[in-house]
C-alpha cells in the first residue's frame, strides 16, 4: 500500500507544468472571451492546478519570439487585447 502511494506521488511530481507564458495566454483567452461562466472561470486563478499536455517548457526561444511578433500585428488570432495577469 505504501509503495503504491509513493509511486503515485512520484508520477504526479513528474507531470509537466505549463510555462507561465502558456498559462497567461490561456487565462487571457478565457477571461477576455468570456469562454466560461464566472464561477467556472475562477479555477483559472490557480496555475498550480494545470498540467501541460504538450510538454512543460517552450520548445525554443524562436517560438516565443514568433508569438511576440504575432501579438504586435493587429487583427491576428494570437493578439492579446489588454492582457490580464493573475497573481502568480
Amino acid at each position: 500500500m505504501k509503495d503504491e502511494l509513493l509511486l503515485r506521488a512520484q508520477e504526479m511530481k513528474a507531470i509537466n507544468r505549463p510555462t507561465t507564458r502558456n498559462y497567461q495566454s490561456l487565462f487571457n483567452y478565457v477571461w477576455q472571451e468570456r469562454a466560461l461562466a464566472h464561477d467556472e472561470a475562477q479555477t483559472f486563478f490557480y496555475k498550480d492546478d494545470f498540467v501541460s499536455l504538450a510538454g512543460g517548457q517552450e520548445s525554443t526561444l524562436l517560438d516565443g519570439m514568433i508569438e511576440d511578433v504575432l501579438n504586435l500585428i493587429p487583427g491576428t488570432a494570437a493578439q492579446v487585447r489588454n492582457p490580464i495577469l493573475p497573481c502568480l
